[in-house]
């Protein structure tokens, strides 16, 4: 017994000896005899070590309400994992100080997550793996949309991109996605995946390397390319990394950690948070008329939230009427009673007013009143849109444009609700009851009362008129006012 209690502390002295080093040293100065041991220890219950300062409640498959420790491991653990890894995948996997960053960043600060993101993997990974296969190419891959979405179908960046695999919307336009007003493809998790699948195997063609490869989804092929020139030339990731945008040099070390993670999970007691539905609890329909999630909610009693989430295509809820039928995503226990109620559902939809009526109804002016308005120094079609509550083609149909150019002097007639000039034509950054505004319906005469201060530039600037002369012109001014 003496020897057995013996041995392990040698080993978890050796451990923590190990993890004494410079991090980010290649694996590949280890040792055999490093090597033979790590590969007989790695499950021993030993390794862990537990942060003292962190713990998170127990969620998932574990009884809430209870904390428990994080589990934290010394250096050459994750070295040796990784390493592991990195021998089932062509790609590059290797652990240093930036992935071990990453690595307590989603075990730590992103545990919970972490436990969603391993429910969603049952519902979204057989759908990348499927094409991954299908396009020979690495199925390390799936973890892609871990770093890119954290596997949200409905995930939108700053910069626009959208979807599982964050498609931008110039690349998703070299596949002929459809994007409008109603459907996005970039949302679909299979058409995306489709996508991204013939965007990675192209970007490999071009750089003959995973990580250059993965640099060039996140921040373009022409920022790699660059990056090797300043790079003298260079064609490795780590060597390059320094020429790279900032989120690209973090992106192969985020990728390397959420890789580990995903096969690692309960070792760090990431637990999976079940998912509302798997794959295999999935099917699909075929629908060839207009419908909204709405009617199809009522009627087959499931919520529209779920809805969208199952069809983040359909970024309206709103399925249109297109020449051949669209694909709707539902629970499996919902299949046959949609089938059976399709009819009714189809007869009793209201179709919502879409764009091309919109546009056919630009011109109305019904409950409106007319406002002439004169075109000033940086007014565009959307400035004058935005401060009237109207849109360019209302503007365009009320005057009769066949252009959206337009010029300093130019006179519109805009329609307003009814009531509601007064209220456009005050100035904002003043008190309401500084401003008298009775309007003439004939003329569209403003009528102001002077007030102490006041010059006549002042209220020129405070209605936004093109001179001071202007008032001088309506109330026959040849001096100032008092």
């Amino acid at each position: 017994m003496a020897k057995i209690v013996t041995s392990a502390f040698f080993v978890f002295c050796f451990l923590n000896i190990c993890s004494l080093r410079v991090e980010g040293q290649s694996r590949d100065t280890l040792s055999p005899k490093a090597e033979i041991i790590l590969a007989k220890i790695d499950s021993m219950a030993l390794l862990p070590v537990f942060d003292s300062h962190a713990s998170i409640e127990k969620s998932g498959s574990l009884s809430s309400g209870k904390k428990i420790a994080i589990p934290k491991f010394p250096n050459l653990i994750y070295e040796y994992r990784i390493e592991d890894l990195a021998k089932r995948t062509p790609m590059e996997l290797v652990y240093n100080i930036q992935v071990k960053k990453f690595i307590d960043l989603y075990t730590i600060n992103r545990h919970r997550d972490f436990s969603k993101i391993l429910g969603l993997s049952n519902l979204y990974f057989p759908i990348f793996e499927d094409a991954l296969s299908r396009y020979g190419l690495p199925l390390e891959l799936k973890y892609l949309p871990v770093v890119e979405s954290a596997l949200n179908p409905l995930a939108v960046s700053k910069s626009g991109a959208v979807g599982l695999w964050q498609l931008l919307l110039n690349t998703s336009k070299l596949f002929n996605m459809k994007i409008d007003s109603y459907i996005d493809e970039r949302y679909d998790p299979f058409k995306s995946t489709e996508v991204a699948c013939q965007y990675l195997k192209y970007l490999y063609r071009i750089f003959n390397d995973w990580d250059l490869v993965l640099a060039a989804y996140n921040g373009g092929p022409a920022a790699v390319r660059n990056a090797i020139v300043r790079s003298g030339g260079k064609t490795n990731f780590w060597d390059i990394k320094d020429y790279l945008p900032a989120e690209t040099q973090a992106y192969i070390p985020a990728f390397i950690a959420a890789n580990y993670v995903m096969n690692y999970a309960e070792a760090h007691r990431i637990y999976t948070e079940k998912p509302l539905l798997t794959y295999n609890q999935t099917d699909t329909v075929k629908i060839d008329r207009a419908v909204s999630f709405q009617q199809i909610s009522k009627k087959i009693d499931i919520s529209p939230d779920l809805l969208h989430f199952l069809n983040p295509v359909y970024k309206m809820g709103y399925i249109p009427d297109l020449k051949k039928p669209q694909i709707l995503v539902l629970p499996s226990d919902k299949i046959t009673t949609f089938l059976k109620l399709q009819n009714s559902i189809y007869s009793t939809y209201i179709p919502p007013k879409n764009y091309n009526t919109l546009v056919a109804n630009a011109g109305n002016t019904e409950n409106m009143e007319k406002i002439n308005y004169i075109v000033k120094k940086g007014d565009s079609f959307h400035k004058i849109s935005l401060a009237f509550n109207c849109t360019p083609e209302n503007i365009m149909a009320w005057n009769k444009l066949t252009s959206r150019d337009i010029h300093i002097g130019q006179k519109m007639d805009i329609w307003v609700a009814r009531g509601d000039s007064a209220r456009l034509f005050s100035n904002k950054d003043k008190e309401k009851d500084t401003i008298n505004l009775p309007v003439n319906q004939r003329n569209r005469i403003i009528y102001y009362k002077v007030k102490k201060g006041d010059t006549i530039w002042s209220i020129s600037e405070k209605f936004k008129l093109q001179s001071p002369d202007s008032i001088k012109s309506l109330n026959n001014l040849k001096k100032g006012i008092h």
